[in-house]
């Protein structure tokens, strides 16, 4: 079950453009990853405070066996980079993102 969070400054992008980049990378990141849309979620926060922070920074967190070794990593990042790409091309956004994917070793339970 991926979680992608997504820190942005919010004097950079309207709260319209935030929830689309929301449904398009909860979309792009059920196909990358070849997993049900049910199975990611996504939370966007506007920044607060921040000292040295990007206008926009996607992390894309999930379980090892989400990402059994370098190479599936690498793969699905560079799948996300194409379809952030294709996002902003769309949206005509000149603001650089950045994209991180973090394997988490976790335990959860949901739906308690």
């Amino acid at each position: 079950m991926p979680v992608i969070k997504i820190d942005y400054a919010g004097e950079k992008f309207s709260d319209d453009t935030i929830r689309e980049l929301c449904e398009y990378t909860r979309t792009a990141t059920s196909e990358t990853m070849n997993l049900p849309l049910e199975d990611v979620t996504v939370n966007a926060n506007k920044n607060q405070i921040t000292a040295g922070a990007y206008p926009i920074e996607i992390y894309i967190q999930a379980s090892p066996r989400h990402f059994p070794d370098e190479l599936i990593m690498e793969k699905i990042l560079d799948g996300m980079k194409e379809k952030i790409a294709a996002f902003k091309s769309l949206h005509n956004i000149q603001t650089p993102f950045n994209i991180a994917i973090i394997k988490m070793d976790w335990k959860f339970a949901i739906e308690i």
